[in-house]
C-alpha cells in the first residue's frame, strides 16, 4: 500500500492514494479528505489491508472506510466518504466527484 497524501481538487481537499494493487485508474484512489463523522483529515489516518482491500482508519475516532469506494466498514461514522473518479493525463491527476442519484453534490 502507498502512503496517502492531501491534495486539492478545485477548492476541495482530497485524499489521494496510489495503490500497488492497481485498483482504480492508474492505481490511484481519490476520496474527500474529510471524515463524514467530525471532519478529521483522512490523509493522516492509517492505511490497513483487509483481505487484499485497502481501508483507511480515521485518525480521530477510528471510523474505517474502504478506499476503493469510500463505504463505511466500522463507525462511528454512518455516511460514506465522497469518492472521486480520477484519471492521469500526462503528469496531472484529474478528479471529479461521483454523484449519488437523488443526493445533491454540493
Amino acid at each position: 500500500m502507498g502512503t496517502p497524501v492531501r491534495r486539492v481538487a478545485g477548492d476541495v481537499p482530497v485524499f489521494v492514494l496510489r495503490r500497488a494493487d492497481g485498483v482504480g485508474p492508474n492505481g490511484v484512489s481519490v476520496l474527500s479528505d474529510r471524515c463524514p463523522h467530525l471532519s478529521a483529515p483522512l490523509h493522516d489516518g492509517e492505511i490497513i489491508d483487509v483481505g487484499g482491500e485497502a481501508h483507511v482508519v480515521c485518525p480521530w475516532h477510528s471510523s474505517e472506510f474502504r478506499v476503493a469506494d469510500g463505504c463505511v466498514v466500522h463507525g462511528p461514522a454512518t455516511a460514506p466518504v465522497p469518492r472521486f473518479e480520477s484519471r492521469v493525463v500526462g503528469d496531472e491527476l484529474q478528479a471529479r466527484v461521483v454523484t449519488i442519484p437523488g443526493v445533491p453534490a454540493s
